[in-house]
């Protein structure tokens, strides 16, 4: 009987000490159209708050840092396609003389814009799944103790950590 017991307090201490990561801690990346949608716990995350969250971690911190630089140039260059493309649009509608040379620079722009976008969603892709693969070791690398000994009423068994 004591055998079976301190079998099933072993088992038991060792699978906490293995699955002691906390699942709050881990950003979930979601595919969606248009890229990469990232959360922590149910709640939205913005690149600017996983920086904030990786700044201990240099490789995922690189991968996101490329991935900002890659959204912030293709923002601007979408933006800046969208209004050129816009603007003879809303001409034509009114009625004006459009200059259709404008709508075909903002195409190319936006063109431009799209490989930037895919590619900054999969460097913040990288950089989360890296943060959490350095999160999950986190905790195989906690220092525990075990110790077996004699006490007052008998044989004991701590488990530090």
């Amino acid at each position: 009987m004591t055998k079976k017991t301190f079998l099933s307090v072993f088992m038991l201490i060792f699978g906490i000490s293995a699955l002691a990561q906390d699942k709050a801690d881990t950003i979930t990346a979601i595919k969606g159209f248009g890229g990469y949608r990232f959360e922590q716990d149910g709640k939205p995350l913005a690149l600017s708050t996983m920086a904030d969250m990786m700044k201990d971690d240099t490789e995922a911190s690189g991968y996101l840092k490329k991935a900002r630089t890659s959204a912030t140039i293709a923002n601007v260059l979408s933006y800046t396609g969208g209004f050129l493309i816009g603007y003879p649009l809303g001409t034509a509608i009114g009625g004006g003389k459009p200059v259709w040379a404008m709508a075909g620079i903002g195409c190319g722009l936006v063109v431009i814009a799209l490989p930037l976008a895919g590619s900054a969603g999969r460097d913040a892709k990288t950089a989360a799944d890296i943060y959490n693969a350095n999160r999950r070791n986190l905790s195989f690398n906690q220092k525990c103790d075990l110790k077996l000994g004699l006490s007052a009423t008998g044989l004991s068994l701590k488990f530090c950590f």
